[in-house]
């Protein structure tokens, strides 16, 4: 029942417009409807696929955090109901990040409104990161290895990038078990709970 729900709600609503290949998203999904029901879904960033992860998680919670104020307005005239809010990034970009990643990790206080909740899956797929003065990743990361609990999934989409294996691999790859999906490019990076032994990020250059 649980496949077949999942080939129709993938079959409705992916499209080429989509970034994020099938065989991430049957990775993802399956994380989420293991929660489910009542599955609280944290995603980052909006985009051509947000109404197949709010049909996914129909039963539970889904959350949506996005840095431009254009896509929020649109997607939200699109899918009705939709819980979603601009992200704190003023400053940070993807330049500001590679230059002083501790201080931006050191910096990332987790805003109040993501806060109210236990996250069971994160999806971090934005911001956008492709040029220096975006905002990039960096605090997002930040923010879900402080969210996080024993039992959360993370994925970092775009793992194959600079930003997102400096911060991914200082956060969380130490962090418990992980594994990571895809060829030379669009790696997905999977986070799947938090050891016992775990007690702290590993050291990194600044």
């Amino acid at each position: 029942m649980a496949e077949t729900r999942f080939s129709e709600t993938v079959a409705k609503h992916y499209s080429r417009y989509v970034q994020i290949s099938p065989s991430h998203i049957e990775v993802i999904a399956g994380a989420v409807m293991t929660r489910q029901p009542n599955c609280n879904f944290l995603v980052f960033g909006l985009g051509y696929d947000t109404p197949m992860w709010v049909a996914l998680n129909s039963s539970g919670r889904t959350l949506f955090v996005e840095s431009s104020d254009t896509w929020i307005t649109n997607t939200k005239a699109k899918v009705p109901g939709l819980n979603a809010w601009k992200g704190p990034y003023d400053g940070v970009t993807v330049a500001s990040s590679l230059e002083a990643p501790l201080t931006v990790m050191a910096q990332a206080v987790v805003p109040e409104f993501l806060r109210f909740a236990k996250w069971d899956v994160i999806l971090i797929d934005g911001p956008e990161g492709g040029l220096p003065t975006s905002a990039g990743r960096g605090l997002p990361i930040s923010w879900a290895s402080a969210l996080r609990s024993p039992e959360t999934h993370i994925f970092v989409h775009d793992y194959e990038r600079k930003l997102e294996t400096l911060f991914t691999d200082r956060l969380l790859r130490d962090a418990g078990p992980y594994t990571v999906i895809g060829g030379p490019t669009r790696k997905l990076f999977w986070s799947i709970g938090v050891s016992e032994t775990f007690t702290g990020t590993k050291p990194a250059k600044q």
